[in-house]
């Protein structure tokens, strides 16, 4: 055989191989990206529809993603229990996830092994919701928590709504969810679907109704000792994880990562930093504990003392606040512990505070432990 129909051969056989096996040496022709989903998906869910599963959310968070065969939108929230004037609460999670097709595969196809695998042992067919849909849901009977979980295949997209509600249903709380899923499949085009403004009927069950945390400078000012805040005062506000907001000099920062001596529910620091020695540093620290029922003498006496090095001599403030005020070493301190009242005005908590500065910054820490009595009616 001559040299021209070898090479004519070789040239077939390179053809050949190159359509059964597709590009780049024997891989899959690449997959195409999926279509981008709303980069908002909490606004496709609808304020209406938040606001009415989730009372006094948080903040709503939305997310995206983007992977190699498939694009995600996500919308959480939760109740802000501190914020909220009722015992009902709730969680929020949904997401959108949109394929694209791959391996062969069409977008439809891809979306339909996602709802197969995520459709849980024990999930219940759910009718009217995209091409298909399906459900599972549990109740806690000791604080009527539902917790749901909703999954929905429509075309190329997978909607699935994790909602938890308390005190509920699981029926109601599975009613909110099928809500919330029909706004997104309306947002993004499902068949069918037409967008509510809210859910039939509420998520919940008649709840108690408890007062609001107060808002910094909406109660009278207490004095303890020295200053308070004034208008007009460079002030930040903090709280960090504990049941009440205070104010904080505005260049101060605040940790809640602390080393703890005692175990308590909550704690926060708050100081001045930058280069100064530490008999210079201004600081406030914070410990919130509750009691469980109303705080018993016993436990009121432990509390006042076990955070210190050593015990202190307290003087009365009034009927549930004690102050001790010293100098020691040169350095300014300020103890205020203090019982106060929960969410329902039950005295089941315990804040204690220990501040320090040099006797120059001491005006500074006596306004923040000032504004925390303030803050703990």
């Amino acid at each position: 055989m001559g040299a021209v129909p070898v090479l004519v051969a070789l040239v077939l056989l390179v053809v050949a191989v190159a359509a059964c096996t597709g590009p780049r040496g024997g891989r899959p022709a690449p997959a195409a990206s999926p279509s981008t989903p709303p980069a908002d998906l909490c606004a496709v869910v609808g304020k209406g529809m938040v606001d009415a599963l989730v009372p006094y959310a948080d903040r709503p968070l939305t997310t995206t993603y983007r992977y190699y065969t498939r694009a995600q939108a996500s919308c959480d929230a939760r109740t802000d229990r501190d914020a909220a004037t009722s015992t009902a609460y709730a969680g929020l999670t949904v997401k959108l996830v949109r394929y694209g097709p791959a391996d062969g595969t069409p977008a439809p196809g891809q979306a339909r092994e996602a709802f197969d695998a995520g459709c849980r042992s024990g999930a219940v067919e759910v009718t009217g919701l995209g091409d298909r849909a399906c459900g599972t849901g549990k109740l806690s009977e000791a604080d009527r928590t539902a917790s749901v979980q909703l999954d929905v295949l429509s075309g190329g997209d997978v909607v699935s709504v994790a909602y938890e509600a308390s005190p509920s249903t699981k029926t109601r709380a599975l009613a909110a969810a099928r809500a919330a899923a029909t706004n997104v499949l309306a947002g993004v085009g499902g068949a069918g679907a037409r967008r509510l403004e809210a859910p039939a009927e509420s998520p919940f069950e008649p709840a108690e109704t408890i007062a609001p945390v107060p808002s910094p400078g909406a109660l009278p000012a207490v004095a303890v000792v020295g200053p308070v805040w004034q208008s007009g005062d460079k002030v930040d506000l903090v709280r960090g994880g504990l049941p009440f907001p205070f104010r904080v000099p505005a260049a101060w920062d605040c940790d809640r990562d602390l080393p703890l001596v005692v175990d308590v529910d909550a704690a926060l620091r708050c100081g001045a930093g930058g280069r100064r020695s530490a008999a210079d540093l201004a600081r406030v620290t914070v410990y919130v504990r509750g009691c469980g029922a109303p705080c018993t003498p016993d436990q009121v006496g432990r509390f006042d003392q076990d955070f210190l090095d050593s015990p202190v001599q307290y003087r009365a403030f009034d009927a549930g606040t004690r102050y001790a005020e010293f100098t020691e070493a040169g350095v300014y301190r300020l103890v205020l512990v203090r019982v106060f009242g929960d969410r329902h005005g039950r005295p089941t908590r315990h804040v204690a505070v220990l501040a320090r500065a040099a006797p120059a910054q001491a005006a500074d820490v006596q306004r923040v432990v000032n504004d925390i009595r303030t803050q703990t009616p």
